[in-house]
């Protein structure tokens, strides 16, 4: 079985019209990303909706994806002149790289009937002449034609001439046998919109369609149908998806009666047992459309791309869940036939996005080619932080946790850090940490973030990477990081020339951070000595990295198994303009600078990178994340307390001892500062995000303008787990919004 989401455009809040199409426009990219089949925006002349013009939405939403086919839901050729219609998708076809799929129908009431002259009366005739004519016009290069209701032709020529030759239309049907007889009569598929009313006003229809397919002439085999269905929301169990869903539904009912509209089904529980509307756990959805396909025989069913007054994270969610766990049952359980065989990629020459790899439809891409186009460029960087008074085993069941339900708010990726002899972070074996969290998810990349090959041989992190892609191929990200090599250039002292801090278009970069001090801490020194063998010498970066390439590759001079041929995304991580971004742009890998850890050079950083890249195998073009500390609370008092500890904890960081267990908020309080400390952390304190979802996501958005980033790396930490999944949360729903 195949999905589209399909939006009519309602517009019945207090949004402006210009917020409306930018949440539909963000709706179809979140459709591609999770591994839909299909995107629809429907065709209405009258008030609540704005979808007047399909093939201009459609054409926004071609430009930002790349693999989605594109559906009209429906056109209204009954109002339409046909010429002027097939102009308008012949060029949308081409702009979308062949992907437009028709669904056409009547389809007008009494307001747009007004506007365009159509009656009762002649309403199917409109819609019959209009389609045999715009049939002609995309299969004929000359077309000869006379008819009611438009000038007649005569060896007419339209341009541009289609990309699809011929293209799939389907023909909606609700109510009429007039939709259903015309589409078996050009054996073409039928939609029906299984929405308004209970199952058996439809089933009649289909079946009339497959009557009328035999009666003229067609094989039985090849009738295809499609439903729709009139809400979906699925949760876990039935009862809380019920409980969510209960609000959107009787708003639903009271806007019905509100515009004078029957309402067919008061309650809920009266529209889950009578109507297509798809409300409970993922099992009882997935019973239901089987239920219906035994009547429809149908293969491909729509679900409402809009929130509908559910929350984005709340749809999001959903969303996820259906292609998780309800998608892939009724894709084996219902074949369903190819699209079709037109091109489903902008020919050469236009251009192209690239798809994502969010859902576990896609997030099984080559790890080769570094992909744009998400909507979501929001990732997370985790230490599993150890809290006061917690324990190793609690921050590391609270790791896996948090990656489970950022998984479920839509973030691209979940990264594990390195570190040692820090009583406040349990990530000292990421190898390990990552093999664990992607085992208890399954769309959402996992990579680290970095591991330290100043720790490392090149061979052993392939193998461990390797081994850890074996079972989660397509998911794993090896991120590399120089820490370990640096301290002697630390070491030599802070930059000869000092510079004050700065803003830049709104972004603070403060004055650079003297290292050397914490470099010379005789704990860093000592610990050096324990993450290498005794005598062992690390060779340079540039070396280490052609050697983890030629591991992956499969011409080093000896073989990585496991590990050759692994499907890893390998990024390298850099807190300057110095060897690391260097590297990454020579050897032409994506790039993650840290302005967490060191704002006073991201700028440099970003710049180094993308003046080096040379184009490779990888990637076309540079590829930038950057990280960035965040705290996310309903309210900017609450987030500040919840941020506190950060002070105290950074500062330990920086004087060379090492992260402390995360501090409570009275145990931050209880510190007593001195200016010497304060001078420790303040460019880290001045440059992290902490406020209500709208003032971070914002504050991220300069971040992202002002370093160039393809996407952000957030790093969230607060002493109590259930604060920092909920400032994820919060900040994943903000960042949605158009």
């Amino acid at each position: 079985m195949k999905f589209l989401l399909i939006t009519l455009i309602v517009h019945n809040d207090d949004r402006s019209p210009t917020e409306r199409f930018r949440e539909v426009v963000g709706n179809a990219v979140l459709a591609e990303e999770l591994g839909f089949d299909g995107f629809g925006v429907g065709e209405r002349h009258e008030r609540p909706f704005i979808s007047s013009s399909p093939p201009v939405v459609l054409s926004h939403i071609a430009a930002l994806t790349s693999r989605i086919r594109l559906f009209t839901a429906v056109t209204t050729l009954s109002l339409l002149d046909p010429v002027r219609a097939y102009e308008d998708y012949a060029t949308l076809d081409h702009l979308s790289g062949g992907r437009l799929e028709l669904i056409i129908g009547k389809g007008n009431g009494a307001a747009q009937a007004e506007l365009f002259h159509v009656t009762a009366e002649d309403q199917w005739e409109r819609n019959r002449e209009g389609y045999e004519l715009f049939r002609r016009l995309w299969r004929e290069d000359k077309v000869t034609w006379q008819g009611r209701f438009r000038p007649s032709l005569t060896e007419a020529e339209t341009w541009p001439r289609p990309l699809q030759r011929p293209i799939r239309v389907w023909h909606g049907s609700a109510t009429s046998k007039e939709s259903v007889d015309l589409a078996a009569r050009y054996g073409d598929p039928l939609f029906s919109a299984n929405v308004t009313h209970p199952i058996d006003p439809y089933a009649e229809l289909i079946d009339h369609y497959r009557e009328r397919w035999a009666f003229y002439g067609h094989d039985p085999a090849d009738a295809l149908v499609g439903a729709g269905s009139a809400g979906y929301y699925a949760a876990p169990t039935s009862q809380e998806a019920i409980a969510t869903y209960r609000p959107v539904f009787d708003a639903r009912v009271e806007f019905q009666r509100k515009l004078g509209l029957p309402v067919v089904f008061p309650t809920l529980e009266d529209a889950i047992e009578r109507s297509s509307i798809l409300v409970g756990s993922p099992q009882q959805i997935v019973d239901k459309v089987l239920r219906y396909h035994k009547r429809f025989g149908h293969e491909v069913m729509h679900l409402h791309a809009d929130a509908d007054g559910l929350t984005q994270a709340q749809h999001r969610r959903a969303l996820e869940l259906f292609q998780a766990e309800i998608a892939p049952v009724l894709r084996a359980e219902i074949p369903s036939r190819p699209f079709s065989t037109a091109p489903a990629a902008a020919p050469s020459g236009l251009p192209g996005r690239r798809p994502c790899r969010r859902s576990r439809r896609c997030s099984r891409g080559s790890g080769r080619r570094l992909l744009r186009g998400c909507r979501m460029t929001l990732s997370i960087l985790d230490l599993a932080p150890v809290v006061s008074g917690g324990t190793v085993a609690r921050a590391l069941r609270d790791t896996i946790d948090l990656a489970r339900r950022a998984e479920g708010f839509g973030y691209r990726r979940y990264w594990l850090a390195e570190h040692h002899f820090a009583p406040g972070v349990a990530s000292s074996a990421p190898a390990v940490l990552i093999a664990l969290v992607a085992a208890a998810t399954s769309t959402i990349r996992v990579g680290s973030g970095a591991v330290q090959l100043g720790h490392q041989t090149p061979l052993s992190v392939v193998e461990q990477f390797g081994l850890i892609d074996a079972l989660h191929p397509g998911r794993i990200d090896l991120g590399i990081g120089r820490s370990g090599q640096r301290r002697a250039e630390l070491a030599a002292g802070p930059p000869t020339e000092s510079r004050a801090g700065e803003v830049v278009d709104g972004l603070l970069i403060p004055p650079p951070f003297d290292y050397s001090r914490l470099a010379q801490h005789p704990h860093l020194a000592h610990a050096a000595t324990l993450l290498q063998q005794p005598g062992a010498r690390t060779p340079d970066f540039a070396d280490q990295i052609d050697d983890v390439l030629a591991f992956l590759a499969g011409t080093h001079e000896v073989r990585a198994v496991p590990g050759e041929g692994a499907d890893l995304e390998v990024w390298i991580l850099g807190s300057s303009g110095g060897q690391s971004a260097q590297v990454a742009g020579e050897r032409g890998l994506p790039f993650a600078a840290n302005y967490h850890v060191s704002p006073s050079s991201v700028l440099e950083a970003v710049t180094a990178y993308r003046e080096a890249f040379k184009p490779s195998a990888t990637l076309a073009e540079p590829y930038v994340m950057v990280s960035a500390d965040a705290v996310v609370a309903e309210d900017e008092a609450r987030a500040r307390e919840l941020a506190k500890g950060y002070d105290l904890w950074v500062r330990s960081i920086r004087t060379g001892a090492g992260a402390i267990p995360y501090p409570s908020a009275a145990e931050a309080d209880a510190h007593v500062w001195t200016d010497e400390d304060r001078a420790l952390v303040q460019d880290r304190l001045d440059t992290r995000f902490v406020g209500t979802p709208a003032q971070v996501a914002d504050g991220l958005r300069v971040l992202r303008r002002v370093t160039g980033a393809d996407e952000l790396l957030v790093t969230t930490i607060t002493h109590d787990h259930e604060d920092r999944v909920r400032s994820y949360e919060l900040l994943a729903d903000a960042w949605d919004r158009p």
